[in-house]
């Protein structure tokens, strides 16, 4: 009987992990991790890409220009706090996953070179296991961090991108507060 594709590839795919020894599991949950804070982070820039930051208009009239510097500041900093927010974790993530691919390979050569010595007997199928699970854990490892570091490079990227947009949009808001000043003391 036939196996369906899906079931097939189940099944391809729990044999790679269980080839590449317990690492496998550490780097996909790394890996599940890291996509999620990506999408986690999408949602919120989706959400968030026409907000537009609102400067206060103070109660008792304009602002001094240190006072509207040091105001617009604060709100600029704020939003990018929350747009950076997750960012470390995914950095920390996209160095650690290659590492536990380092792990893994050390692990399987542990294995490989255990194997070389029993009994004084080569067991052939010791040796290519041992082997084996170095070089899965290694590709695992950078198949976690290249897309990774790809992605953390975009979301870098539009922060960078949105913290420019804010701080041309103080510098006009900044300007407002003098200009205003400036016309009414020649009103006067």
């Amino acid at each position: 009987m036939t196996q369906s594709m899906p079931q097939a590839l189940t099944e391809r795919f729990l044999s790679y992990m269980e080839d590449g020894g317990p690492m496998m599991w550490v780097i996909l949950c790394l890996s599940v991790a890291g996509f999620a804070i990506f999408m986690e982070r999408v949602i919120f820039f989706l959400s968030t890409s026409r907000r537009a930051l609102k400067f206060p208009v103070p109660s008792g009239g304009r602002l001094g220009g240190g006072e509207a510097e040091i105001l617009a500041d604060r709100l600029i900093r704020a939003e990018i706090y929350e747009c950076s927010r997750y960012m470390s974790m995914l950095e920390i993530i996209v160095r650690t996953a290659p590492m536990l691919g380092l792990l893994g390979t050390v692990l399987g050569m542990v294995e490989m070179f255990g194997a070389l010595n029993v009994g004084g007997a080569i067991d052939a199928g010791a040796v290519t296991g041992g082997i084996k699970e170095a070089l899965y854990t290694t590709v695992a490892g950078l198949c976690c961090a290249v897309p990774l570091i790809f992605l953390h490079g975009l979301l870098s990227s539009a922060i960078d991108k949105r913290e420019e947009t804010l701080s041309r949009a103080a510098d006009r808001w900044i300007a407002g507060q003098f200009s205003d000043k400036n016309s009414e003391k020649n009103n006067d």
